[in-house]
């Protein structure tokens, strides 16, 4: 970055964009890192697509660029609660679909907020609950951080929607044990009895989880 001072590196492009957020769509970490070093602000503002001014810190979640998400962090630790565009909306987010357990302990710790919810109204509880994986660890950790189980999305799924719909038997205990409302119903008046149903089968375990739960 040679002859580069900061007051370049900063300098917006004609389409609104920095250097700095280049370089983390591009995933080259080395690149972040040069920039940084460089006098590139971690927190300077480009403008992003849909919801207007966002952060390096941003662009590198949207990308699932893990190594410049840290680097990034080491130098700007206070940006993880910004709402994103993108797929994975905000760092917390990013972590829980991701299953990136030590990201998500990490912020945590930070204070990012567990109840944060993105633009379709979901939060980290509802990413994990929805995941392929399904990893309940990750559930664990942000109901340990006080994430609320009964959160509902635009939609009006809970995470206990979600994850008897995607079959994840740990993660139904896990939100159950933390007070999960399974009489919550969502836009189209079903609760997570019947999705379980619809989804797994009436002798499915989740069912008679489900079932058993209710009968306490």
């Amino acid at each position: 970055m040679s002859g580069a001072g900061p007051d370049v590196l900063n300098h917006p492009f004609k389409d609104g964009r920095l250097a700095l957020e280049v370089a983390c769509r591009s995933k080259d970490w080395r690149l972040v890192q040069a920039l940084v070093l460089s006098g590139a602000a971690v927190n300077g503002a480009f403008q992003g697509p849909k919801d207007g001014a966002m952060v390096a810190l941003h662009a590198a979640c949207h990308d699932g660029a893990l190594t410049i998400i840290y680097l990034l962090l080491e130098k700007a630790p206070k940006s993880y609660d910004d709402r994103n565009w993108g797929y994975y909306s905000f760092p917390l987010s990013f972590a829980a679909f991701r299953g990136e357990l030590d990201l998500l302990a990490r912020l945590l710790t930070s204070g990012a907020d567990p109840n944060l919810k993105d633009h379709a109204g979901r939060s980290p509880l509802h990413d994990v609950s929805n995941n392929i994986a399904g990893d309940v660890n990750i559930a664990q950790c942000l109901l340990d951080f006080k994430a609320d189980p009964n959160l509902t999305s635009n939609d009006g799924d809970t995470p206990l929607h979600h994850a008897c719909s995607c079959g994840h038997v740990e993660i139904v205990k896990c939100l159950l044990r933390h007070n999960a409302d399974p009489s919550t119903r969502d836009k189209n008046g079903k609760t997570a009895l019947q999705l379980a149903r619809e989804e797994n089968g009436e002798d499915s375990e989740i069912v008679k989880i489900l079932l058993g739960h209710n009968s306490q």
